[in-house]
């Protein structure tokens, strides 16, 4: 047997081993996710399975006078292009029992309008209010810039909610310094079961060694970004079952997201900071500003 056909026999069992992978990959997407993925995943499979199935049938036809090689090729070329194979029976299938009368998109227009609305609703089912922030544990020795004042060990994050609709959110809040606004910190999340009405979520942030401290100038920006613990079916009602399959599986779904500015807080970064004094506590409501220390 020569080279080629021993490297063939080699390689002929990828295409459906590639193919069995890429689709239990897509099996774990939904969406809009799964329907841009699919093509690419799967393409270049069938494109390998093609291109390896004729060239079985070439050594196949080059080796016919040896019974036992033709034998071996022909059943590495039926593996090698059985994803090939399969897709092109598929579409004969396909072509022969559809009904080829003309496609009306006005059902899928209607579920895609009903859908938008719903999902207006359900962005409208909260609302994030002014997010307030205050210091507390003031650090005794601080290596920062005279400049930027006292400096402290801790900052609480407090978010107002107002909820509409009960049920599970994740909260996740990012935080950059006006002193170094190409750094993103800070980002943390929760995650909540909250009943409808008001409601306040509170992040304590302690800095590390060699991260800093907060001083009370000059500003930074927050992100806020709020998600539900839903399924399609639960946002877009009966109209999801055109979108999507699989309409029934939940997942945290972005509900709003908001950039807010807030003034009289930074943060110093700095790689000379003394051993942390803040005592350990767990999260709450900060501290009265003129409080101890």
């Amino acid at each position: 047997m020569r080279r080629s056909e021993r490297l063939f026999l080699a390689v002929s069992p990828l295409p459906p081993l590639a193919w069995l992978a890429a689709s239990a990959y897509l099996d774990g997407l939904d969406g809009w996710g799964k329907w841009a993925a699919g093509p690419a995943l799967l393409g270049p499979v069938l494109l390998v399975s093609l291109i390896l199935g004729l060239l079985g049938v070439f050594l196949s036809l080059r080796a016919r006078s040896d019974r036992a090689a033709l034998l071996r090729l022909g059943t590495a070329t039926v593996l090698a292009g059985s994803i090939a194979l399969m897709i092109g029976c598929r579409e004969i299938y396909s072509a022969v029992t559809t009904d080829h009368r003309r496609f009306d998109p006005q059902p899928y227009l209607d579920a895609a309008r009903q859908a938008e609305q719903s999902a207006q609703r359900f962005r409208n089912s909260v609302h994030i209010g002014r997010v307030s922030a205050q210091l507390s544990c003031r650090a005794t020795k601080a290596y920062i810039p005279a400049e930027y004042g006292p400096a402290y060990e801790r900052a609480h994050f407090a978010i107002p909610l107002e909820i509409s609709e009960p049920g599970r959110y994740r909260i996740r809040l990012g935080y950059s310094s006006d002193l170094n606004p190409k750094r993103h910190d800070l980002r943390a999340e929760q995650v909540l079961d909250l009943d409808g009405g008001s409601h306040e979520v509170v992040f304590l942030y302690t800095f590390a060694r060699n991260w800093g401290y907060f001083v009370e100038a000059p500003g930074s920006t927050l992100e806020i970004r709020l998600d539900r613990f839903v399924s399609l079916g639960d946002i877009h009602g009966d109209s999801a079952s055109l979108l999507d399959e699989n309409i029934e599986r939940k997942t945290f779904r972005n509900v709003t997201f908001e950039t807010q500015r807030l003034e009289g807080l930074a943060n110093v970064y700095t790689d000379t900071v003394e051993s942390l004094v803040c005592p350990e506590q767990p999260p709450g409501p900060p501290p009265p500003k003129d409080g101890p220390r």
